[in-house]
C-alpha cells in the first residue's frame, strides 16, 4: 500500500527522487522472507549473516579482492 503524506506531491524525476520519495509511505504486509540489512554498507563488501535465523547480515568489512591469491 502506498500512502501520499503531503498534498500536491509532483511526479518524481531524478532531481527531486529524493524529495519525492519522503512524501510517501511504503506499507508491506507479506515481508516474511525478507532479508534486513544494516542502514548503510560499503560497496563491493560481502554480506555475512548476523544470527542463525538467515535473514538478517552485516556488512562483513571484506571485499573478494581480499581474497584474491597474490
Amino acid at each position: 500500500m502506498l500512502i501520499c503524506t503531503e498534498d500536491n506531491t509532483a511526479a518524481a524525476t531524478s532531481s527531486n527522487y529524493s524529495t519525492i520519495n519522503n512524501n510517501w509511505l511504503f506499507i508491506e504486509s507479506n515481508n516474511d522472507g525478507y532479508v534486513i540489512g544494516p542502514a548503510s554498507s560499503t560497496a563491493d563488501h560481502i554480506a555475512t549473516f548476523t544470527g542463525p535465523t538467515g535473514k538478517g547480515i552485516k556488512d562483513s568489512g571484506k571485499s573478494l579482492n581480499d581474497y584474491k591469491p597474490k
